[in-house]
């Protein structure tokens, strides 16, 4: 909570800047995987990544972008029940690297969809309601998708899952 509040202090005030470098993005992911295989392995979760090779290197700040992932998985992961799928994928689109999380969990009512990046914003769903949280997760990561140049989106059905993304701009690998 003080990580996030502090996060928002600095949004608001234009602290908060990020340092953009070829990250690969298939690192960045299985970094992610690693830190949350608790809560994966607790729940029981499929959970799959693909990182297309024309989309493994992009531009985007690794704190920040690890920041990104981590919200969107453990999010995805939190709100799929025991079993379920998470699924997170990297293609190239349109000359960037499109960025998908998706999962087979409650999935947002559409009363919701207007305010999930609202700040403190938390549905009324029991489920939701049943797990921790502060709504400030997505407020903080649609801010820190457009310090790096993109718009978070999500598409979801209620009882079929949801699906987040995002764009990064491609770069060619880094010898290292």
């Amino acid at each position: 909570l003080v990580g996030d509040l502090s996060d928002v202090s600095k949004i608001d005030d234009g602290r908060l800047t990020i340092h953009p470098k070829p990250v690969d993005l298939e690192d960045a992911v299985t970094e992610t995987l690693t830190s949350l295989s608790g809560l994966i392995e607790d729940k029981g979760l499929q959970v799959s990544a693909h990182v297309a090779q024309d989309a493994a290197w992009v531009i985007g700040d690794p704190q920040r972008l690890g920041q990104i992932l981590t919200n969107l998985v453990g999010n995805a992961c939190r709100y799929t029940p025991a079993g379920g799928r998470v699924v997170i994928s990297a293609d190239r689109v349109d000359g960037l690297a499109e960025v998908t999380v998706s999962d087979t969990g409650i999935g947002i009512h559409r009363e919701d969809l207007d305010h999930i990046f609202e700040r403190f914003y938390r549905s009324t769903d029991p489920f939701v309601r049943s797990q921790s949280g502060t709504g400030l997760g997505l407020a903080i990561t649609q801010s820190l998708v457009e310090l790096h140049g993109s718009k978070l989106w999500v598409n979801s059905t209620v009882g079929e899952g949801s699906t987040f993304g995002f764009t990064l701009k491609v770069t060619e690998a880094v010898d290292g």
